[in-house]
């Protein structure tokens, strides 16, 4: 009687403590997620006849709070140009702007201060914030004179924070501030891709600041979007302490990084591109990366799918989903799922009328970030009236749509494309203009949070 009562104890015993010894994989955190994973799309009915495109939007929004205020320390290369063309107020700013960072960063972060001009050299060895008792000793030291030697510049910030690359949880990042053109060392759009893709590889980040009208933006972007790190385009020196804020603000507030999400389209469904963003579409799956999440901000993807059609009314899983995430506090991997579904319209004016405006508000934002792109290489390659043409196709386009969705955010930024267009169409794309396009484009596409 004894041996069945121990038993049966046992039994009972049995898949509690399965529970308690099963690793933990999925969405484990310290009390609530810290990353909820949601799908939706454009028209929450598709039509019942098929032969069109829906588009599916997958978000991953971390929590707003972190379950820590005492974040994992943020290691900090700040590598500034100090070629001739920085002089005067420039070099001032940027001074102050350096300053300015001091106050923002905790005593536990780390910091370097690196300068280039036809060479690159350290004025301040990565070293604790709670150590630098007076940075003025550093960044005083500043003078504006001779080239420009970026990828140097970038190269000696990225050997000051290899040494902290050995804790996984800290948040590496390099700032990189230039007005000109790399005109000493490497200088080619692709040298700085590769640099940027390389130092990604080993867990370094590269936000860009370029400064006024005679830097290099497509080199800027081509650096920084290899890792996904900000892009910004200051006209003026006055924007810079502004500028660091920001970024610093950014860098902070990470609550996760590495995030990989995975796309299945079932039933059907076939995935056609990743819309913005880049990625990898093979068959019937979707696979795209997400560097950095911050706290409370949404990062996504929109993915154009074919729609098979089904039988009206009904309704129809169209995809699972799964992101894996590191959390940057437990410097764990934790992984959320999904499945999209969706409702078939018996008519096309039924569907009409489930629009999702939310989704279709980020769908036109990224339609414009691509033609602005495309807009930019025609232009380049002296092809203006393909060039005007393509923003005035997507115009038109946006003009049709938005007088069933009646949406004044959507209609604000389609006048917004339509003074581009003619500004493009009588004066050419100037200096300013482009640079303006490339970072608004860029901005768009990565989900930089504005500034």
């Amino acid at each position: 009687m004894k041996n069945r009562h121990l038993l049966a104890f046992l039994l009972g015993l049995a898949p509690i403590l399965a529970h308690l010894l099963t690793p933990s994989a999925t969405a484990a955190t310290p009390s609530d997620p810290t990353v909820t994973l949601t799908a939706e799309l454009d028209y929450a009915q598709l039509s019942a006849e098929g032969n069109d495109t829906a588009i599916l939007k997958v978000s991953l929004l971390p929590a707003h709070l972190r379950y820590n205020n005492d974040r994992p320390p943020l290691n900090l290369a700040i590598v500034l140009d100090r070629s001739g063309s920085m002089g005067g107020e420039k070099i001032e700013m940027a001074k102050r702007a350096v300053r300015r960072a001091f106050q923002t960063l905790q005593p536990n972060d780390y910091v370097s201060i690196v300068a280039y001009n036809n060479t690159a050299r350290t004025l301040l060895p990565l070293t604790q914030v709670r150590h630098i008792h007076n940075p003025r000793a550093y960044i005083d030291r500043l003078h504006a004179d001779g080239g420009t030697a970026i990828y140097a510049g970038v190269n000696l910030g990225a050997a000051q924070l290899r040494p902290a690359l050995d804790d996984s949880s800290g948040i590496n990042r390099i700032l990189l501030l230039s007005d000109g053109l790399a005109n000493e060392g490497p200088s080619d759009v692709r040298d700085f891709q590769l640099l940027g893709k390389s130092l990604s590889r080993e867990g370094i980040t590269v936000s860009t600041i370029g400064l006024g009208l005679g830097y290099n933006e497509d080199l800027m972007a081509g650096l920084s979007a290899a890792g996904q790190g900000n892009v910004y385009f200051v006209e003026t020196a006055n924007d810079l302490p502004r500028i660091f804020d920001s970024e610093l603000g950014d860098a902070s507030s990470i609550v996760a990084q590495n995030a990989v999400i995975e796309i299945e389209c079932l039933h059907g469904f076939e995935p056609i591109r990743i819309i913005g963003r880049d990625g990898q579409v093979r068959g019937n799956r979707v696979t795209l990366d997400i560097k950095h999440l911050y706290a409370g901000q949404e990062k996504f993807a929109l993915i154009e799918v074919r729609n098979p059609g089904g039988a009206a009314h009904s309704t129809q899983d169209i995809a699972t989903i799964t992101t894996r995430y590191q959390d940057i506090d437990s410097d764990k991997t934790y992984a959320v799922n999904k499945t999209a579904t969706t409702t078939f319209a018996p008519n096309r004016e039924q569907k009409e009328k489930s629009v999702n405006i939310e989704v279709q508000r980020q769908v036109v934002y990224n339609f414009i970030a691509e033609a602005q792109d495309e807009a930019v290489a025609l232009a380049d390659q002296g092809k203006l009236p393909a060039a005007t043409a393509a923003l005035s196709e997507l115009d038109d386009w946006i003009a049709t749509h938005n007088t069933v969705w009646q949406d004044a955010e959507i209609e604000r930024k389609r006048s917004e494309l339509e003074s581009t267009t003619s500004t493009l169409e009588k004066q050419g794309l100037d200096n300013k203009s482009r640079k303006e396009m490339r970072s608004s484009s860029y901005q768009t596409r990565s989900q930089q949070k504005s500034y």
